[in-house]
């Protein structure tokens, strides 16, 4: 008995020990973005125009631009324009697929005060026509 004692008192002890963790800390606010077509592993003759929508969110501040990528260069910068900013902003960018084999196509959204939403990524293939 003296041992199911001391058994149910050290159990006792670690979930007691549970209750004083702390909660984590909130994850800070950060813009959202994201692709909604094509999807990724998507495939496109060369030559061909391909349209990606995109869309960012921020229920704080609201967004400014959306900056878009192909292999990490710029491609187009979608301003809202005079000096807008929205809490959906939403866009339609063309690119005319060039240079056979796989693309990282990426875009990020920022908030007027410079915060930037998280870099998101989808891969593009361009084949041969």
């Amino acid at each position: 008995m003296q041992r199911f004692t001391t058994i149910m008192f050290l159990l006792l002890a670690l979930v007691g020990c549970n209750l004083a963790v702390e909660p984590p800390l909130p994850t800070p606010d950060v813009p959202l973005l994201e692709f909604h077509s094509p999807p990724t592993e998507a495939r496109v003759i060369e030559g061909a125009t391909l349209g990606f929508d995109i869309s960012a969110r921020d229920s704080t501040v609201g967004i400014e631009k959306i900056i878009f990528f192909i292999d990490g260069s710029v491609v187009q910068e979608a301003l809202i324009g005079n000096y807008e900013v929205r809490p959906l902003f939403r866009v339609n960018i063309e690119w005319t697929a060039q240079a056979i084999g796989w693309h990282d196509v990426s875009a990020i959204a920022y908030r007027p005060d410079g915060t930037q939403s998280r870099e998101e990524h989808i891969s593009i293939e361009v084949i041969a026509p």
